[in-house]
């Protein structure tokens, strides 16, 4: 029960942010407001034990937990195939223990794919 009320508050946070991006929004009263809701949402993720998390960049996507590749950027360097280029949405985690996380929401990422070249 106490999962689905995190992934609630976690879906009300990406949903603000989303608004927050609305160029009618972007220097409005209301984007004050926006980030003010959004500022006590995550309070109340972190009274839970929920904190954001940040994939490090050129890691394998491979190699972490908790991201999911929503864009790639082209390279021809084959040794950054599916290495992390940036993060577009950072995810969330518990700490369950000292060494057990659990992922609530992954992380969006952007990754290199290998670039195809015309011969």
């Amino acid at each position: 029960k106490s999962k689905s009320i995190m992934l609630g508050l976690i879906e009300n946070i990406k949903y603000i942010d989303r608004n927050l991006e609305r160029d009618e929004i972007k220097n409005s009263d209301l984007s004050r407001f926006l980030e003010a809701s959004k500022d006590k949402l995550e309070l109340l993720l972190l009274a839970q034990g929920v904190e954001k998390y940040t994939p490090e960049i050129n890691k394998s996507i491979t190699e972490i937990d908790g991201c999911k590749a929503v864009e790639t950027i082209d390279t021809t360097d084959d040794s950054k195939i599916n290495f992390i280029h940036s993060v577009i949405k950072d995810g969330y985690k518990l700490q369950l223990t000292n060494n057990e996380i659990k992922i609530i929401s992954d992380a969006e990422v952007v990754v290199y794919k290998l670039e195809k070249i015309n011969e």
